[in-house]
C-alpha cells in the first residue's frame, strides 16, 4: 500500500480551527497536538503557530469582514467554509509573504472535499470581492470609538468600552494593539545552576541571539529562532523562559535566605524557582497548587532548576485547614487565578472566554484566597497578592476591601504595568504587611 501522506500545514490549520470552535479546546493545546503529530519544517511550524494564534486573536475582525462581503447568508461559525475564509483573509490582511493568487488557490484546495460545490463557489467569490475592495474595508467609523476599536483590533466590545471608560480611549487603543502583537521571549538566568557569563558562553555555542534587558543583568530578550526547549542550556536548568512582569511580584516579596516562604498558587513554577534563587535555596520554601496536572509541571520546573529545598504539596487554599504551620510563614506569594486581561497576547483565546460576570467571580475568589492566606502569616510577615489582570475589581478593590476588614494588615507597596510597558505583560502586585 502507498504511504499515507501527512496533511499539509493549511489542512491541519483548518481542522484545528474547526475543533477550536466546536470542542472548546485551548489554542495552546491544539498547537501542542500539531507539533507532536507532525514533522513540519521550521518555516511550516512557524506558519502554523502564527496563523492559528493570529486567526483566533483576529476572529472578530475576520468574521466582521466575512459577514459584510457575503453575497448570501454567511456560513456557520463552526463549519469548514468559515474556517477557510478566516484563514484566507488572515493571510491576505496580516501576512504579506503569501501572494493573493496563492491564497485563492489554497482556499480552493482546502474547500475541495470539505464543502459543497455551492460553498466552494461562495468562498471563491467572497475572497475575490474582498480583493476588489483594495483595502477599503467596511469597518465602523472612528467616531464610534468602542465599535471601531473592537472590530479593528478584535477585542470584545464590552471589554473595549470598559477600558475606554476606565482609562481613556488612547490607552484603551494601546492595550488593544498590544494584545495582538506576538509576545516577546524573555529568558532569566537561573543562578542556582549557572552564572550569567557561563550561560552567555553556552548560548554563543548554541547560536542563541539575545539582547540584555535594561536594569537586569540576569534577564535577556531572546530573538525568535530555534526551539529553546531543545537546547542543552535549557534542559540543564541554566535558564527559564519567563516574562519580566512575572519577576516583579517576587521582587516585591523580597524573600531572603533562611526564611519560611510559601507560594500558594505556584504552578507552573517560574516564580517558585525565582524565590528559591533569591533564598539561595536555604530556608523553607513551600510550593503548592490545587490541580494535579499543574503540580506535575511545577515538579518538573523545580527539579530542572536545581531548587532542591522546595517542598511541593497539593493544597487547595480555600479548603485546607492547615498548610504546614498556620501563622508561621515569613512571606506568602499569592499569584491568583484571574481574567488574564494583561496577557491576552500570550493567551490568544482568553478574550473570547471571559465576561463581566467572570471578573466579579474571580475577584471574589481572589478575596477569599487572600483571607485564607492571611491567617498563615506570622506577625510582622507579609503577603504579596498579584494577578496578570488589568481590572480594578480583581486588583486594587480586592486589596482595599481586605484592608478594611483586616485592621491587622496594612498596604505597604503597590504597583502595576500595562501590556507592552518595558516589553513586559500587564500585571498587578501589592505587598501587605501583618502588624507585629
Amino acid at each position: 500500500m502507498p504511504e499515507r501522506r501527512q496533511p499539509g500545514p493549511r489542512s491541519r490549520l483548518v481542522e484545528a480551527l474547526r475543533r477550536w470552535e466546536r470542542e472548546n479546546i485551548f489554542a495552546a493545546d491544539l498547537l501542542e497536538e500539531i507539533r507532536k503529530s507532525s514533522d513540519f519544517s521550521g518555516p511550516d511550524r512557524a506558519l502554523v503557530t502564527a496563523t492559528l494564534n493570529g486567526v483566533i486573536r483576529r476572529r472578530l475582525t475576520l468574521d466582521w469582514l466575512i459577514d459584510r462581503f457575503s453575497s448570501r447568508r454567511p456560513p456557520s461559525r463552526t463549519g469548514f467554509a468559515r474556517q477557510i475564509l478566516r484563514l484566507s483573509l488572515f493571510h491576505l490582511i496580516y501576512l504579506d509573504t503569501i501572494p493573493p493568487h496563492a491564497v485563492l488557490h489554497q482556499a480552493g484546495e482546502l474547500a475541495r472535499g470539505r464543502t459543497s460545490r455551492g460553498e466552494r463557489s461562495y468562498v471563491n467569490g467572497l475572497l475575490r470581492s474582498f480583493l476588489r475592495a483594495e483595502g477599503d474595508l467596511p469597518f465602523p467609523p472612528p467616531a464610534d470609538r468602542a465599535a471601531h476599536l473592537s472590530v479593528v483590533h478584535s477585542h470584545p466590545r464590552w471589554l473595549v468600552e470598559r477600558w475606554g471608560k476606565l482609562r481613556g480611549w488612547e490607552e484603551a487603543e494601546k492595550i488593544c494593539r498590544a494584545g495582538n502583537l506576538p509576545p516577546p521571549v524573555f529568558a532569566r538566568c537561573n543562578l542556582l545552576r549557572s552564572g550569567v557569563g557561563e550561560l552567555e558562553e553556552a548560548w554563543d555555542r548554541e547560536g542563541v541571539a539575545r539582547e540584555p534587558v535594561p536594569g537586569r543583568e540576569d534577564v535577556f530578550r531572546i530573538t525568535p529562532g530555534r526551539g529553546l526547549a531543545a537546547l542543552e542550556s535549557f534542559r540543564s536548568g541554566r535558564f527559564l523562559i519567563q516574562d519580566i512582569s512575572t519577576l516583579r511580584p517576587v521582587d516585591l516579596l523580597e524573600p531572603a535566605p533562611g526564611e519560611r516562604i510559601a507560594d500558594f498558587c505556584a504552578a507552573p513554577g517560574g516564580k517558585t524557582a525565582y524565590i528559591a534563587q533569591k533564598m539561595e535555596d536555604r530556608g523553607r520554601l513551600l510550593a503548592s497548587d490545587p490541580a494535579p496536572a499543574r503540580l506535575k509541571k511545577l515538579r518538573e520546573t523545580v527539579k530542572r532548576c536545581g531548587a532542591g529545598g522546595v517542598i511541593i504539596r497539593r493544597i487547595d487554599l480555600l479548603r485546607a485547614r492547615k498548610t504546614g504551620g498556620t501563622g508561621s510563614w515569613d512571606g506568602v506569594l499569592l499569584d491568583i487565578p484571574c481574567s488574564n486581561t494583561g496577557v491576552l497576547r500570550r493567551r490568544v483565546d482568553a478574550r473570547w472566554r471571559i465576561g463581566y460576570d467572570d471578573l466579579l467571580r474571580l475577584a471574589e475568589q481572589g478575596r477569599a484566597l487572600l483571607e485564607a492566606a492571611a491567617g498563615r502569616v506570622r506577625p510582622g510577615g507579609r503577603i504579596v497578592y498579584s494577578t496578570c489582570s488589568l481590572e480594578p475589581e480583581e486588583n486594587g478593590e480586592v486589596v482595599k476591601k481586605f484592608i478594611r476588614q483586616r485592621p491587622d494588615y496594612s498596604l505597604e507597596a503597590e504597583e502595576s504595568g500595562l501590556p507592552g510597558e518595558r516589553g513586559g505583560d500587564g500585571y498587578y502586585a501589592a505587598r501587605l504587611r501583618k502588624k507585629s
